[in-house]
């Protein structure tokens, strides 16, 4: 026997989730608007950071600190869930410098980032995050480009490699040639730092995003859809065209009102 079915839930009827205490989960839930959802950032949200401190595998020490600035925050469904101005702390907690490596290895420094710390300074969350990319492996200045033939460049080169066969032999010279480059970060590069856990904010921090305050230039006027009329203000009869059978106050009577023109009295235009 066939029993009529039950209506599916509608968005405005509670759906009961098996969890106690969370049997309203409607269309605002899954949108993310849900208060107990509004102050949490999901594993995997990328943040743009600025360093503020110089980190290099040549000077940096194991416990030396250092801060990845967010200047833009961050937002999510019109709630600004970061401030801007915030900050990740973090930690240098290994160095291998380039001079203790063999065969041209580059060093090698590796960085913990523990705390964010908002922008009063007092309230801070743990943070689990990495940087999700090597900046040194981007160019720093676009590639050279070269030409077939012989450059004025490989005669400096060939000059330098004469004069250095002199010294070539000591052991010093060859090792400073052979040595691999140190991994370093200057002031002010932008850093991407992904998040490895759900990063959960105080409420109290979260607050509607604020508009932008750009001011808007003031664009040109619109040019007059009738080709041949001019704009002209309102009541001057100057400015009209002068077509016969027709005068001036018809282009400024308000449609709907006023008596209609008299047709019969127009020129046939055939």
């Amino acid at each position: 026997m066939n029993h009529p079915g039950q209506p599916l839930p509608s968005a405005a009827m509670p759906v009961s989730s098996g969890i106690p205490g969370r049997n309203t989960l409607t269309q605002e839930f899954w949108a993310g608007n849900h208060p107990s959802l509004s102050n949490r950032i999901q594993s995997g949200v990328i943040l743009t950071t600025v360093l503020e401190h110089e980190i290099s595998s040549a000077t940096s020490k194991v416990g030396d600190t250092f801060a990845l600035r967010i200047d833009d925050g961050y937002a999510r469904n019109g709630l600004q869930i970061i401030p801007p101005g915030s900050r990740i702390v973090g930690a240098v907690t290994g160095v291998v410098p380039a001079k203790s490596l063999r065969s041209g290895h580059a060093g090698q420094l590796q960085v913990s980032l523990q705390t964010l710390v908002m922008p009063d300074g007092v309230t801070h969350v743990p943070f689990h995050g990495f940087i999700d990319s090597n900046p040194n492996h981007a160019f720093k200045s676009p590639p050279q480009r070269r030409t077939l033939g012989n450059d004025v460049r490989d005669y400096g080169q060939q000059v330098a490699g004469m004069t250095g066969s002199f010294t070539s032999g000591l052991g010093t010279v060859q090792r400073a040639r052979h040595q691999g480059l140190d991994f370093e970060l200057d002031t002010g590069e932008l850093v991407p730092v992904r998040l490895n856990q759900t990063l959960i904010v105080p409420e109290s921090v979260v607050k509607p995003q604020v508009a932008s305050t750009i001011p808007v230039q003031p664009s040109d006027p619109a040019p007059n859809p009738v080709q041949g009329l001019p704009s002209g203000a309102p009541g001057d009869s100057t400015a009209l065209p002068s077509i016969p059978g027709l005068t001036p106050d018809v282009f400024q009577t308000p449609l709907g009102q006023g008596p209609p023109p008299n047709i019969d009295s127009m020129p046939d235009p055939f």
